[in-house]
């Protein structure tokens, strides 16, 4: 099981912007691929505050957000990156 360390001490994710907030929740779901993070993890690993509602609303928007964009895909339990998203990381990784 995976367990994400809290991230205490970084700004809530309420107070990123859309892009920042995205860019950590695909991060966060590229490293721990093939695993798929449930929501709560997710919430654990990328808000200081994972129980904060404004930080939750942040985390949907942005699991949203990337989901439209084609680069997630959830089943309401749990997030994973599409295969735009890791052909695009791979790319990335090879720079």
């Amino acid at each position: 099981m995976w367990r994400a360390r809290s991230r205490r001490g970084e700004p809530r994710l309420l107070d990123l912007s859309g892009e920042e907030a995205q860019r950590r929740v695909l991060d966060l779901v590229l490293r721990w691929h093939p695993e798929p993070l449930s929501y709560p993890a997710l919430a654990t690993g990328v808000s200081a505050d994972p129980g904060d509602v404004a930080d939750a609303l942040t985390l949907a928007m942005a699991i949203r957000d990337l989901a439209l964009a084609g680069l997630l895909c959830s089943d309401g339990v749990r997030v994973a990156p599409t295969r735009a998203a890791l052909a695009f990381a791979r790319l990335e990784a090879g720079r």
